[in-house]
């Protein structure tokens, strides 16, 4: 098998995965993966934020969003598919945001010039050394491969995985941060 098909291999099953667990249980799920990020050094020391809207199948990221904007500086990613791009743009309140490819909510401000302390990543799964598997567009390594802040990935206990497929231009995160509800209580 090639690393293009374990890669799409591991995404099938993440996301079967995702289909036969309880709206109930990613609830939970979500709520112990962004209480564990609250308490994380990075996040509380860290002072400007990316983060994601997420998708319907991701740790729900976006009432976090709005209650760190408060005290955070928040950004989010604009992602242009006409021109390849991804960037980080500050989150300045609901009303200010669009839906953008995929029907990711997005901000519609001008791009973060500024430094940004931490980087919150999704991903389809993760491994113990910080392998990330995405959806396979390479958005999030072509952002990160010139970050220079700490980067944390973000997912459900079942995609943290003990192995996930990896090539030279996929971009390792400092840790990942999974939940730690068990699907057999729900």
């Amino acid at each position: 098998m090639s690393l293009a098909e374990e890669k799409q291999a591991l995404r099938k099953e993440v996301s079967k995965r995702l289909s036969i667990y309880s709206e109930e249980y990613l609830q939970k799920g979500t709520e112990s993966a962004l209480r564990k990020l609250e308490l994380y050094h990075a996040f509380m020391d860290a002072k400007t934020v990316l983060l994601y809207c997420s998708m319907p199948d991701e740790i729900n990221t976006h009432e976090f969003i709005y209650k760190w904007s408060k005290e955070k500086t928040i950004l989010l990613p604009v992602i242009d598919f006409d021109t390849n791009t991804f960037e980080a743009h500050l989150f300045e309140g609901k009303e200010k945001m669009i839906e953008g490819p995929y029907k990711i909510m997005q901000p519609k401000t001008t791009k973060y010039e500024g430094e940004i302390d931490l980087a919150i990543v999704p991903g389809r799964a993760f491994d113990h050394k910080g392998h990330r598997l995405g959806r396979g567009k390479g958005f999030y390594d072509y952002f990160l491969k010139d970050f220079n802040g700490y980067t944390i990935g973000l997912c459900f206990d079942f995609q943290l995985q003990d192995y996930v497929p990896f090539e030279e231009f996929d971009i390792v995160v400092d840790d990942v941060i999974a939940s730690d509800i068990s699907p057999h209580l729900f």
